[in-house]
């Protein structure tokens, strides 16, 4: 069975970015509900793997935005980060290195 990017990212990345955006919500902080339900809605939203590297691009300025993250929202945004590296390294590899 072959590795496909597109079910990795909607079923490892989007329940990660859910988890996000609920926290996010909940703390009141419209900036970053905005900023991840737009990343989530993009991955949940996308077709095929190209369809990904928006918001990837989007995900990896995470750090560099400004916001500040409480404890529990930087655990989650941690472990989503690790996991979209996994698949940005899988991506980045020759199909017959997949093999």
């Amino acid at each position: 069975m072959a590795f496909e990017p597109l079910d990795y990212a909607q079923n490892q990345l989007a329940p990660l970015l859910g988890a996000i955006v609920a926290s996010v919500e909940a703390e009141q902080k419209p900036d970053q509900e905005r900023f991840f339900g737009a990343i989530l809605r993009a991955i949940e939203g996308a077709r095929d793997a190209t369809d990904l590297a928006e918001p990837f691009m989007e995900l990896s300025m995470s750090a560099f935005v400004g916001f500040d993250y409480s404890p529990s929202v930087a655990l989650l945004l941690d472990q989503l980060l690790v996991h979209a590296q996994q698949l940005s390294e899988v991506l980045s590899l020759d199909d017959d290195e997949l093999n």
